[in-house]
């Protein structure tokens, strides 16, 4: 709030008038009840009654116009700090976005036959981030093997590590950002009980990444650059976990990975500062087709029809606190699942299969006759 502001709201209340209601002097017990009585010839109680309604109208009047300044000096003091508004086509945009990115990156990479060997297992990090996106009798090291069905795990591999990883990890928040993500996720745990807890939380939150904006504009060495180092080493792990998988030997996929992750913490800066609160919803790789939570995956036939899921590819994206509304909470971005049964592809994976170990003999039986020249 401007000094112009205070100065006006001391001056409307200083400029108050001495005589804002009228009296209107009404017949008070006379004979002739169309004249006025005369104030002299009231009686004392006539006079207190007079005087308790005059008071009355005056204390109405200045309590109205106390309040519409207190309105005012209540927008003025909130507009000082106003948080950051975006809007929700400006959200789905960014979130459809890294969704493309994502999708032609494993497409890219990951579709078709591989380009390499791969290891026995499947790496422990790629283990663990796909926890869940497949329905639990679907064997990832199975499915990997599969043109078809290993983009898609590539794809839910690298959306659950956004989530995980770089959702409110503050990573655009310089080299304090580790230690902010810590603050925020205990702040969080502590005030999600109720919808009132949780506008308080996220009004912390928006104020706090507010001002670490404010700081970054005055180049405050806290909170300025990035943790180049933590990025690269997520990017390596990454890297290591799907490398095995790759189907295209154009182009260093490293170079994709980091920049999807780039794109994701651009994303969850975006997501830090309005009011409020989004969320993620990736849920396991259970039930049916719910139309109103989710899509389908690209090509997987009409959307229509319900059926099982085989697994979830990226999260939805949910909103709580439209216009300071916290007890809604709106979906601006569904969640995309496959229904391909997975029943339907077991041949294809003992065919598949097949035909690895039949190479693998062939090739064996080549070296072995080789061996005997």
């Amino acid at each position: 709030m401007t000094d112009h502001d205070e100065n006006e709201i001391i001056e409307t209340i200083e400029r108050v008038p001495a005589q804002e209601v009228p009296l209107q002097s009404a017949s008070l017990g006379t004979e002739n009840p169309q004249q006025p009585s005369r104030l002299d010839s009231l009686t004392p109680d006539q006079r207190s009654v007079l005087s308790l309604k005059k008071r009355t109208e005056q204390r109405d009047m200045y309590k109205a116009r106390y309040q519409a300044l207190a309105t005012k000096l209540n927008k003025l003091t909130f507009q000082d700090r106003e948080f950051l508004q975006v809007d929700d086509s400006r959200v789905i945009e960014l979130v459809e976005s890294l969704r493309v990115k994502i999708w032609k990156f494993s497409l890219h990479h990951y579709e078709g036959n591989l380009a390499g060997e791969r290891g026995p297992l499947p790496d422990h990090f790629l283990t663990v981030y796909t926890a869940h996106t497949l329905r639990s009798d679907m064997v990832l090291e199975d499915y990997l093997q599969i043109p078809e069905w290993c983009p898609r795990i590539i794809e839910a591999f690298l959306w659950k590590i956004i989530v995980k990883q770089i959702s409110n990890k503050f990573w655009w928040a310089g080299i304090a950002g580790n230690n902010m993500s810590k603050v925020h996720a205990d702040m969080k745990k502590s005030f999600q009980q109720t919808t009132a807890e949780i506008q308080t939380f996220q009004t912390w939150s928006a104020t706090t990444s507010k001002l670490i904006h404010d700081a970054q504009k005055r180049n405050e060495p806290t909170w300025s650059g990035r943790d180049t180092d933590a990025l690269d080493d997520l990017v390596a792990k990454i890297h290591f976990a799907i490398h095995p998988y790759r189907t295209s030997k154009n182009g260093d996929p490293r170079k994709g990975i980091q920049e999807i992750l780039h794109a994701a913490i651009a994303l969850d800066e975006e997501l830090s500062q309005p009011l409020a609160q989004f969320e993620w919803e990736f849920p396991k790789a259970e039930g049916t087709l719910d139309p109103k939570q989710m899509q389908l995956a690209e090509g997987d036939g009409d959307p229509s029809e319900e059926g099982p899921i085989s697994i979830v590819i990226s999260p939805g994206l949910k909103k709580q606190g439209r216009s300071g509304d916290f007890v809604n909470v709106d979906l601006l971005v569904p969640i995309k699942v496959s229904c391909v049964p997975p029943f339907s592809g077991q041949t294809r994976i003992q065919e598949h299969m097949g035909k690895i170990y039949s190479m693998a003999g062939s090739a064996a039986g080549w070296l072995s006759g080789k061996g005997h020249r």
